[in-house]
């Protein structure tokens, strides 16, 4: 799923979300970018408006090739005769987004005019997109996820909203399942 704003024909800018966010992040500087720019803000896969992936393919590989469907889908390029791009757009990507770009720039040389990076470290490793260790934690339920997370960032009091927040945004992963790899 993505959303658009702005003139069609103008410089493209595709804006990827962090994990277990949406394109909802992106309404704020999309609002005004959008008076010089075309502006893309994409749902990944399994994240806001997206469908998930049946088969649990959420890495940075599966990922990359959503975002590059999307810019084929979209001709974000365009091409000469000759086969060159005619159009530089920019790629911009925050936390787990940032490294979805990286891989995508460096696996589609050529395509990308311009690379903006926020909240992301270029030496965290690429092979998962577990950047934070609760995100790997096994946990009874969302409350005690909420817990962890409200007395590691002072917000206790908030823990029943964390909950909420967890029920709306994660789902529950079956031990089994992960086991036998599906």
């Amino acid at each position: 799923h993505s959303r658009e704003w702005g003139n069609e024909q103008a410089p493209p800018i595709v804006l990827i979300h962090d994990i277990g966010d949406c394109n909802h992040l992106w309404d704020d500087v999309a609002h005004p970018l959008s008076e010089r720019y075309r502006v893309l803000s994409i749902d990944l896969r399994g994240h806001g408006e997206s469908s998930r992936s049946p088969r649990r393919e959420y890495g940075v590989e599966q990922l990359v090739g959503d975002v590059h469907e999307l810019v084929v889908r979209l001709s974000l390029n365009g091409r000469e005769w000759g086969g060159a791009f005619t159009r530089p757009w920019v790629l911009c990507g925050k936390g787990m987004g940032g490294a979805v770009a990286v891989a995508y720039v460096s696996q589609h040389p050529g395509r990308v005019a311009g690379l903006v990076l926020w909240d992301y470290d270029p030496e965290m490793p690429k092979d998962r997109l577990c950047f934070n260790v609760y995100q790997a934690g096994h946990f009874a339920g969302q409350e005690q996820i909420a817990y962890v997370l409200g007395k590691q960032h002072g917000l206790l009091k908030d823990a029943k909203y964390l909950a909420i927040m967890f029920v709306n945004r994660a789902e529950y992963v079956d031990v089994n399942d992960v086991k036998a790899g599906c």
